[in-house]
């Protein structure tokens, strides 16, 4: 999901590393991310159909500037944002970031590139519901292609992790239309977050 904040974020810049043997990962999307997980996820996104997250994260966006990705606690930002699962927004600094919210950090390393494919779909400040479908979309589209890639995804105990329980109910959205984008355009439409969102934007048109 996409908000824009017109107050300041503070973002720790404390990072601390383990050396581990996906140390030249690490270093690989370095300037994109310090945290393993959001690492690992990186790794695997570029392994699979959805490697354009990559490019988006690294410079291949409307602003030509790397998107930097982190956990962090929504809720600091606003009581609003406590639920939510990611923020694309800016930081103090007007840099684009996508901020995961702190209560994902346990979920599968899968669903998290399935949420940067949502996030890395929203690049500028114009968003539209046309554009939340797309984002909605690509996650359902890539925790299907991980879940065939690793079927442990599949297991009743990934069901205690609140955004596999989200991405579960957006693949069975997609399958159940048969791969289309039919019942997770009613459910964007629906969303009360939405409200007031206009229908397209720069690049999701008609």
């Amino acid at each position: 999901m996409r908000i824009f904040l017109s107050y300041i974020i503070f973002i720790s810049m404390l990072t601390m590393f383990l050396v581990t043997p996906a140390a030249h990962a690490g270093k690989k999307y370095s300037f994109i991310s310090k945290d393993k997980k959001i690492v690992s996820a990186l790794t695997l996104l570029e392994k699979s159909p959805q490697k354009w997250v990559i490019d988006v994260l690294k410079g291949d966006n409307p602003h030509g500037e790397i998107i930097q990705v982190k956990f962090y606690n929504l809720s600091l930002i606003s009581p609003k944002f406590r639920n939510y699962e990611a923020l694309f927004c800016q930081d103090n600094w007007g840099q684009y970031i996508i901020l995961i919210n702190t209560k994902n950090k346990k979920a599968p390393v899968e669903a998290i590139a399935s949420l940067l494919s949502h996030e890395a779909v929203h690049q500028d400040k114009d968003n539209s519901i046309e554009e939340e479908i797309t984002a909605w979309s690509n996650e359902a589209i890539t925790w299907n292609y991980f879940k065939k890639k690793n079927p442990k995804l599949n297991s009743e105990s990934m069901q205690k992790h609140k955004l596999v329980r989200r991405l579960n109910r957006l693949e069975y959205m997609y399958l159940k239309a048969n791969k289309t984008s039919r019942h997770i355009k009613k459910a964007v439409i629906n969303n009360s977050a939405y409200k007031g969102l206009k229908r397209y934007s720069i690049g999701y048109g008609e």
